[in-house]
């Protein structure tokens, strides 16, 4: 909807078709026919239409979807209406499953005014900005499978393609069996393109073990490689594995600098471990102040769970013992750290 009103804004025109390769594939469903309901001048062959939904746990064994919620609903509504849509579109969305998917096809051996895809506003008359010839028109329609589009993706130089490519070889979904070593391979490509998500979702599937034997000194490696570089949530696991002494020499000094590094580039999760640590005691000389800034901002930052109740029980215990002045003190030196606004 964001990039629709983008292209509403800009009075743009829409067509199918792949700039990359010259050919019109002419497939616009989903999300694709939301963003191309945005523009004013649209000149589709075909669109797929279909309501919305939520993937909970996305690619896990329990993965489930569950419909939009009310509020979602009419978000989309008031979005179509913004754009000047044909109310039509949200009717046949509302009425069309989200396992389903209503097929517009535009038949030029057919009057336009007699078919639905014009008639809603997916197919127009070329106004005088719009080039005469539009892409060049595949003799046959062929589906192509996720894996070839995403690939495709990846030639053309997405980066978000990478991950999807990664997602798609581990999704255990519809009980789809993993391909660890097919993920590996994408992101290995991704990590060479230094691409830091990349290359601590390798060390990641690394430390987990999915190869049927530990790679913990490469998974060491590739954290490190990404915490050099800045990657913060790389910085976060290798400060646990000092911290916690995982195949290396326990260094409570080494483990809070990598917490600190995360924390300076705004990671919440370090801010959960650096109340933890401070609270302990560990590696840390006791400071109410900066115990109780560690705690504050992870309450105010992390998503429900362990380490936000557990920031949570030691506030609690930290202000009944603390001034106000002390509290003050504290809450003031929160406002470096990006990603926590008192004020907001």
């Amino acid at each position: 909807m964001e990039v629709g009103r983008i292209l509403h804004k800009h009075g743009a025109i829409v067509a199918t078709g792949n700039p990359f390769t010259g050919i019109d594939r002419f497939e616009c469903d989903s999300a694709c026919s939301l963003i191309a309901i945005g523009a004013v001048e649209r000149h589709l062959k075909q669109v797929g239409l279909h309501s919305g939904h939520f993937t909970l746990n996305p690619c896990k064994k329990n993965e489930t979807n569950v419909p939009l919620k009310p509020e979602d609903v009419q978000e989309l509504s008031s979005y179509l209406d913004e754009v000047g849509a044909d109310p039509e579109v949200f009717q046949i969305i509302s009425d069309t499953s989200w396992d389903q998917m209503t097929d517009l096809l535009f038949d030029p051996n057919v009057p336009s005014d007699e078919q639905l895809i014009s008639r809603i506003g997916y197919h127009m008359e070329p106004s005088p900005e719009y080039p005469a010839d539009g892409f060049p028109k595949a003799p046959i329609h062929r589906e192509k499978s996720i894996e070839q589009v995403t690939k495709y993706a990846i030639e053309m130089g997405s980066t978000e393609a990478i991950f999807g490519l990664a997602d798609y070889y581990l999704c255990e979904a519809r009980n789809q069996k993993p391909n660890y070593h097919a993920a590996e391979e994408v992101l290995r490509l991704g990590d060479k393109k230094n691409i830091y998500e990349a290359t601590y979702r390798l060390a990641k599937l690394y430390e987990e073990k999915k190869f049927g034997h530990s790679k913990r000194k490469e998974s060491f490696a590739l954290y490190q490689q990404g915490a050099a570089f800045g990657y913060s949530s790389s910085a976060v696991k290798l400060a646990w594995i000092y911290y916690n002494g995982r195949g290396v020499r326990r260094s409570y000094s080494k483990a809070r600098y990598w917490f600190n590094e995360a924390a300076k580039k705004g990671n919440f999760e370090a801010y959960g471990a650096l109340c933890r640590i401070h609270f302990k005691g560990k590696g840390v000389s006791h400071d109410d102040i900066e115990t109780y800034k560690w705690c504050d901002l992870a309450i105010a930052t992390l998503r429900s769970g362990p380490a936000k109740r557990r920031a949570i029980k030691y506030m609690h215990l930290l202000a009944n013992r603390m001034t106000d002045d002390q509290i003050d003190e504290a809450t003031r030196q929160e406002d470096r750290y990006y990603g926590f606004n008192r004020s907001g």
